[in-house]
């Protein structure tokens, strides 16, 4: 008799777990939960591609945009850049003029001081004449009244004399008919 013994323990070879021998491929039965699960599964499925055909979808709209959005930015840029140098140019064209006007204006203001210093030079030249003229005029002034009184003196000396010579001639005999013997 071949002996029958009971297998020792750890070399069995059935194994109590189900779980691990549980084969996904073979399906039980269909059941009316499992339908449900099954079109739950294939919409989820159905809307995770749709969502994710979207996401790119929406990627590739969102970078078309951007491209366009970065493109015409670079248009507006190099517009306003052009205008930006255009006006620069024009600003630059406006400094030249106003710095021309006012290096002329500079030469003006210098003739004018020129001018003003040959003027108040004269005008000194001109008050000084003038005080000499006004004090030769009150020379003139002194002298006239000197020679006021030298006529008055000559007058008088004239009338005395006059009068002198008149009484001289009273004492003179005047003969007549005699001619004047010169020696």
């Amino acid at each position: 008799m071949l002996g029958l013994r009971s297998p020792q323990k750890g070399t069995s070879t059935s194994n109590p777990d189900i779980t691990a021998d549980f084969d996904s491929s073979t399906r039980k039965r269909k059941q009316p939960a499992d339908d449900i699960m099954f079109a739950f599964e294939n919409l989820s499925e159905k809307l995770l591609s749709k969502i994710s055909n979207l996401k790119l979808e929406i990627e590739s709209n969102m970078a078309a945009i951007q491209n366009n959005m970065q493109d015409m930015v670079k248009a507006e840029l190099n517009s306003f850049s052009s205008g930006l140098s255009d006006f620069k140019t024009e600003l630059n064209s406006s400094m030249q003029k106003i710095q021309d006007k006012q290096t002329e204006m500079q030469v003006d203001i210098n003739d004018l001081k020129i001018s003003m210093e040959f003027t108040s030079k004269q005008y000194d030249d001109v008050d000084k004449w003038i005080k000499t003229a006004q004090s030769g005029f009150k020379s003139i002034e002194t002298n006239s009244e000197e020679i006021s009184e030298l006529r008055m003196q000559v007058t008088d000396l004239k009338m005395e004399l006059n009068n002198q010579q008149q009484r001289d001639r009273l004492d003179n005999i005047e003969i007549s008919g005699l001619p004047e013997i010169k020696k």
